[in-house]
């Protein structure tokens, strides 16, 4: 019993030390993107566990991170790994998030930062109520909140400085 534990402990424990980022995908085809460092808990049936398997289906996924105080819940979803040096794409070859971190402002009490990377290069950084985007070390325009144009297509990002909520969607430009 003893070596069964010790086996599966590093069959599935082990090899996620070595990576860098969970995805979570929900039934609508959206992936989230999470640090290894955030803990999750999977529901099926009326069993609740810390212990999950990658690319299996589960009826409730629950994410608790360090910048968010309520955990984020996906319903009929699948956790995968993605290495920090993959850089993925979504099946329309659309640009997909590799870095996400919000953290409490250290000049403003109760407020959040932002910092966000995606795969074509895009960097984008909402720092003391101040906003850049950068692809490849060319600032791009930042119109409104907060739209970035750029040659995939239009960037639409969401952050609310107060509650570190965050999203985005991406208009391809053959759309």
């Amino acid at each position: 019993m003893q070596t069964l534990l010790i086996s599966a402990f590093l069959l599935f424990v082990v090899p996620l030390q070595a990576q860098d980022y969970y995805a979570i995908q929900s039934e609508k085809q959206l992936v989230y993107y999470y640090p290894k460092k955030c803990q999750i808990t999977v529901k099926e049936g009326n069993s609740i566990s810390s212990n999950f398997e990658l690319e299996k289906k589960y009826n409730q996924i629950s994410v608790v991170t360090t910048w968010d105080t309520k955990p984020m819940v996906y319903q009929n979803a699948t956790i995968h790994i993605i290495e920090h040096n993959d850089k993925p794409f979504d099946h329309n070859n659309t640009p997909s998030l590799i870095l996400k971190k919000i953290e409490k402002s250290l000049l403003t009490n109760g407020t959040y930062n932002l910092e966000i990377e995606f795969s074509n290069s895009l960097h984008f950084e909402y720092k003391e109520g101040k906003v850049i985007a950068k692809q490849k070390e060319r600032i791009l325009e930042v119109k409104n909140k907060y739209l970035v144009a750029t040659h995939e297509g239009l960037f639409k990002i969401s952050f609310n400085p107060y509650n570190g909520a965050f999203w985005y969607v991406i208009e391809n430009k053959d759309e």
